[in-house]
């Protein structure tokens, strides 16, 4: 093969060339918007942290940098290297040692502790539920985190492997932000590592192995700070491949077992040294006669470990291995278990098992869970003689993993674990009260024993395709109008291109709340000390809220609400707060004495200190709202206020009057004080009126007119003196406003594309809502986050929000429901499909909105409903009945023009063209068949029939086909793209439809093609690129001037511009991993391609979307997806390349170092110490 560059890197400029009069001189580039990397978890870990600030730097005085200049050489070779001298630099370095000895610096411990989980992905890590994606360069083979017993060494220690041979140990900030402290080279070989971690359980040493190449690797944490280590051990097998390795549990000595392959023999073998001796190990290793290979090792104590064999489940002792006896006693049939994919020992599960039937469980001292291939938890349960019982926890049908949480429920029935099921983490709560002994893991009954779940954390799936449509209800017209889905063999996922989503959890529902349309709360909190011991109020039920509900007309009615637990949520009605129930209440509070009620007509103080002291004022105007700050009530009619300075005075502090003049009549919208209650801002029409009201005044005083220039819909006042308001659409800078004391405005930040109301949350967030959609917005950054409610549907119309401290209750159609903040993260909504493990495809009908969902193997299907998730199964059975696999589907474009010509009328009907692959037993027509098919929608359900079928003899390209207007298609047949199109057969003609070959380009081969109605593209098997443009039959090259010359797909834009991408021709350097290259056809006289824009990518493409907006998005293999813009310049002079390496504005990823940049750096060392954010490489 030719050696090729990957790009020339000198600047694209476009010539000023004579081009088609079908394309416009354009230069383009492309510009990247976002990566997201919330892809598909692979497992969980416990973490503690400690968010003391200063504590990394303390950590990196306490470090010992002895070990990095330390040798690994053989003694003998560093013995006959030995100076019988030290030079200066010893000297010096044996005074700096002398000077730092004496008091060690203490680590900070004042700040909060988090106990948390760690998310671990393909190539990041996240803390469950935060949506923050900590990106590594490459693939993340194993982590691990250390708890210490040693109460100054708060955080736990995390230890993360990477494929490019590195070691790392992680300490997070005071801000929750990961920092490198140590990192290691493992080796300086340029191959990709499959390392895995495993602890010793005194948790203070571990190993590394690496299972193709059999070389394991022995650490120690630093005694003076764990976070940092030290390489003790090295072991090489050669041409040894290690199926596991596994501690035996002991504190005092080192006995490791390791099985695997050599020289097509499975081996056993056990080292063991004590633990505080340096001396060579004692090596005992054998083959093993029968030959079966162990797949797991699971330690039961410091001389009984489980071996899982290929063909059974067997308990060995530490002292049979030592002596090569390879047999241990059975304890189950294989049958029982499928491969185990995860375990963890857990005493806390014991405990709670002895306490509920002590007799049953007092014998055994050690409890493993462990997870199966059939997606079953279960447990072991072992004695110190090696015995064994084994029982079944639960089922959860798409489990990937587990982990193990500290803190427990008080009920010893109650167990909770935290699971990953189908791209989300779950915490469980499961019954172990009545525990079956396991028969088989696939028989456990799926969700036996769970009592409770709850979503912490979701991503959205290892996709194999992305799909995008028009969104149904864009809530600003910032947003981009476009729904993304990533869709894969088990799920579907929907992919928030515009920030993360917060998801609540609803945790109580009150359906006698549905006859209601307003709320008014109090926190139980804040309510006089007098009021709540009359109420019998204890300090542990402050957590709760007094509830005035009213409706428009006639009713009112007062509830306490209390929040135990999330378990235990108690809600009572109460009789002896309200004066009035037949009537609708506008406004309710409490001052240090009285109840106060304001109806539509009334207002009444009512005492809890006398309940014979109340007062009525009957109100001279109907109100149409009040409200209250400390002892004043502002209560307002139209243009009329009724204002009490102080409501414990009654009419000795009232004043009534009116804002506006004659010919200006104002109708006040909506009132509220300032913080300090001195200002009081009425909400007028297009404008605020800030007013001061003196009691002894006969006018009100109006301080600041503040015009906003459109009408106000809503506004609330956060922080200090802080007005957010929303407008009417449609009107001059209608959206978002806000408004700052000396009152400057800042309108339409975000414009909004509905009427919306604002609930302020505190902490910088308010509550934007209509009837059918909700968002939140943050005021620090100006910027909308979607929300996504569990359990509610739009047809259910929102009423009103209110605060609940860190919780709020919204008031539905059908009721009351209080949610709390469950994660967040970058998907709105999961969809679990069935048949998980076969491959589908996937395509969105507009008309029916609709997901349809084909499955190619079982040849089935079914639209999905992506709102609410529901289902319509198509009956293909006899349809597809002579073929073997589905290749493709895709729907036929009949536009208004072709349909009376097929005499389908029907706007509603839509056409599908499938590919598929015949029978072999089938000697009908070729071996490939595209089956077009009618769907036909009508009232509940869908009706598909068979229309016409085309035989072909191959199809290339994985069957692909294109679909483009006049319900014509596209497809690769043998040396040619023919395109086809559905027509209509002359009455009398047995079958009323056929398939007409309409155009023929002969190539010389095709991996990849795409069409519209103006050209047809084709990348050939050795990735040659051309395209065929049909106004002037003019096929135009590749200029073999340029050296991208691997192109792999291609696709077609709206501007008539062509993508391209393209694999590197030499990945050894393994820093470039593809390239995106966006070519225009130009009449220079050679009829060419020339690339306009390029751009390096930093990881391997699996596909590529281009929505209709034009917007690019790629789906790289480890389930990352990374979005792009073209922009375009009329200066022909200044589209230059765009390199990913050293243009900051574009493609870049950070991370940790990179094993190739390692090996051409200057310095030697293998590990160092000090602090780095994940950006860091040594060469820096």
């Amino acid at each position: 093969m030719e050696d090729y560059e990957l790009f020339n890197v000198n600047p694209v400029r476009s010539p000023p060339l004579t081009l088609s009069e079908s394309f416009s001189v354009h230069n383009y580039q492309f510009n990247e918007q976002f990566m997201l990397g919330a892809a598909a978890q692979k497992k969980l870990l416990p973490i503690r942290i400690n968010t003391s600030k200063g504590k990394l730097t303390i950590l990196n005085q306490l470090a010992d940098r002895s070990v990095i200049n330390k040798t690994y050489a053989p003694k003998e070779k560093v013995a006959s290297n030995k100076k019988d001298t030290l030079d200066d630099p010893d000297i010096d370095i044996l005074f700096s040692d002398a000077e730092s000895e004496g008091s060690l610096p203490t680590i900070p411990t004042d700040g909060k502790v988090v106990l948390d989980t760690i998310v671990i992905l393909h190539s990041s890590i996240e803390l469950s539920g935060t949506a923050k994606y900590h990106h590594w360069h490459t693939k993340i083979t194993d982590c691990k985190t250390i708890r210490h017993d040693e109460p100054k060494f708060i955080d736990d220690t995390i230890l993360i492997t990477t494929a490019d041979n590195m070691l790392f140990s992680i300490v997070f900030n005071e801000k929750l932000e990961p920092r490198i402290v140590h990192w290691w080279i493992l080796t300086s070989q340029k191959r990709a590592g499959s390392w895995e971690i495993i602890l010793h359980p005194d948790r203070k040493h571990f190993l590394l192995y690496d299972r193709e190449h059999g070389v394991i690797k022995f650490f120690g944490l630093q005694h003076e700070c764990p976070y940092y280590f030290d390489l003790t051990r090295n072991m090489n097998l050669i041409n040894t491949i290690i199926s596991c390795c596994s501690y035996f549990i002991s504190k005092t000595e080192v006995l490791l077992f390791i099985t695997g392959i050599r020289s097509s023999r499975v081996f056993y073998c056990v080292l063991t040294w004590p633990m505080s001796s340096e001396e060579k190990p004692e090596v005992h290793q054998f083959a093993v006669p029968d030959g079966k290979l162990v797949q797991n090792v699971i330690p039961f104590n410091n001389n009984y470990c489980l071996c899982v064999k290929t063909n059974s489940v067997d308990v060995l002792s530490a002292h049979q291995l030592l002596i090569s006896d390879g047999h241990g006693s059975s304890v189950c049939e294989r049958s029982v278990l499928s491969d185990i994919t995860h375990f963890e020992h857990d005493e806390l599960l014991l405990e709670k098992l002895k306490s509920l039937d002590y007799e049953k469980y007092h014998r055994y001292t050690r409890s493993i869970l462990f997870s199966t291939t059939h997606s079953s938890i279960c447990v072991i349960l072992a004695d110190d003689q090696g015995a064994a019982q084994f029982y079944g926890l639960t089922r959860f049908k798409g489990l990937r993993g587990f982990t193990l949480l500290s803190v427990q429920d008080t009920d010893p029935a109650n167990y909770k674990l935290q699971i990953i099921s189908f791209d989300k983490v779950f915490e469980i709560i499961l019954n172990i009260s009545d525990l079956k002994c396991l028969v088989q893991d696939s028989d456990i009954e799926s969700m036996s024993n769970v009592l409770a779940r709850y979503t912490k954390d979701a991503s959205f799936a290892n996709a194999d395709q992305l799909i995008s449509f028009s969104a149904k209800m864009p809530i600003t017209h910032e947003h981009n109008g476009i729904e993304l889905w990533s869709c894969g063999p088990s799920s579907l996922s929907s992919i928030s291109t515009n920030g993360y989503v917060e998801h609540y959890r609803s945790i109580l529902k009150i359906s006698q709340f549905q006859f209601f349309s307003r709320l008014f709360v109090l926190p139980i909190a804040t309510l006089p000390g007098s009021l709540r011991l009359k109420m019998s109020m204890d300090d542990q039920e402050s957590d709760g809220y007094l509830v005035v509900a009213s409706d428009s007309n006639t009713v009112s009615k007062a509830f306490l609400l209390y929040f135990n637990t999330v378990e235990n949520i108690e809600c009572d009605e109460v009789e002896d707060i309200l004066s009035f129930h037949n009537v609708p209440t506008v406004h309710y509070s409490v001052t240090e004495e009285f109840f106060v009620q304001i109806t539509t007509e009334k207002m009444c103080l009512q005492s809890f200190k006398n309940e014979a002291d109340t007062w009525g004022y009957n109100l001279p105007y109907k109100a149409d709202g009040a409200t209250s700050s400390g002892s004043q009530v502002l209560i307002w009619s139209g243009s009329n206020l009724i204002y009490f300075q102080d409501i414990n005075l009654r009419d000795k502090s009232l004043k009534v009057g009116s804002v506006g003049n004659a010919t200006i009549v104002h109708r006040i919208e909506k009132a509220f004080f300032n913080e300090e209650g001195s200002e009081i801002y009425l909400i007028i029409n297009h404008k605020i009126l800030v007013c001061a009201i003196d009691v002894k005044a006969e006018e009100i005083n109006v301080l600041r007119d503040v015009e906003l220039g459109s009408l106000l819909f809503d506004a609330v006042l956060v922080g200090y003196n802080e007005i957010i308001c929303s407008t009417i659409p449609g009107a001059a800078n209608a959206g978002v406003s806000s408004i700052c004391k000396p009152f400057d405005i800042t309108a339409g930040f975000n414009n909004l594309t509905g009427y919306y109301n604002i609930e302020y949350l505190g902490h910088g967030t308010c509550m934007f809502y209509n009837p059918h959609s909700i968002f939140l917005y943050d005021l620090f950054r100006r910027e909308r986050i979607p929300v996504k409610l569990a359990d509610w549907k739009r047809n259910n119309k929102i009423i009103a929000i209110k605060r609940l401290a860190d919780r709020f209750a919204i008031l539905f159609g059908d009721g009351l429901r209080v949610y709390e903040n469950a994660y967040r993260s970058f998907t709105t909504s999961n969809i679990v499909l069935s048949s998980t493990s076969c491959t589908k495809k996937f395509l969105y009908l507009d008309k029916i909105s609709r997901l349809l969902v084909a499955n190619c193997n079982k040849k089935t299907l079914e639209c999905i409903k992506l709102e609410n998730g529901r289902r319509s199964i198509l009956y293909t059975g006899r349809i597809f009945s002579d073929v073997d696999l589905l290749l493709d589907v895709q729907e036929l474009i009949l536009d208004e023009l072709h349909r009376p010509n097929l005499q389908i009328n029907n706007k509603d009907h839509i056409i599908l063209a499938c590919s598929c692959k015949r029978k072999l037993v089938d000697s009908r027509g070729g071996k490939n068949v595209i089956k077009i098919l009618l769907i036909v929608p009508n009232p509940g359900r869908l009706v598909i029939t068979h229309l016409v079928s085309l035989e072909l003899e191959s199809i290339g390209c994985n069957g692909k086909i294109k679909s483009v207007s006049d319900c014509s298609f596209w497809v690769s047949i043998e040396d040619s793209i023919a395109k086809y199109q559905l027509v209509r057969t002359p009455n009398g003609s047995k079958d009323p439809f056929t398939v007409e070959r309409k155009y023929s380009w002969e190539v010389s081969s095709t991996k990849s093609f795409d069409a519209d109605d103006f050209m047809v593209a084709n990348v050939t098997v050795d990735g040659q690129i051309s395209i065929l443009t049909f106004q002037t039959n003019t096929t135009y090259i590749q200029d073999n001037q340029e050296n991208t010359r691997k192109h792999t797909s291609v696709y077609i834009t709206k501007d008539g511009s062509v993508i391209a991408y393209v694999e590197p021709l030499n990945h050894s350097n393994n820093l470039v991993t593809g390239a995106l290259v966006l070519y225009l056809p130009r009449e220079n006289g050679f009829r060419q391609l020339i690339a306009d824009a390029k751009i390096l990518l930093k990881k391997i493409v699996k596909s590529l979307h281009i929505t209709s907006k034009n917007d690019i998005y790629l789906l790289n293999v480890d389930g990352t997806i990374t979005a792009f813009k073209i922009t375009k310049s009329h200066n022909i002079h200044n589209a230059d390349l765009i390199l990913a390496d050293d243009d900051s504005s574009t493609y870049e990823f950070s991370g940790p170092p990179n094993i190739h940049l390692l090996t051409r750096s200057t310095t030697s060392i293998t590990n160092n110490i000090g602090m780095w954010d994940l950006s860091f490489t040594p060469t820096d």
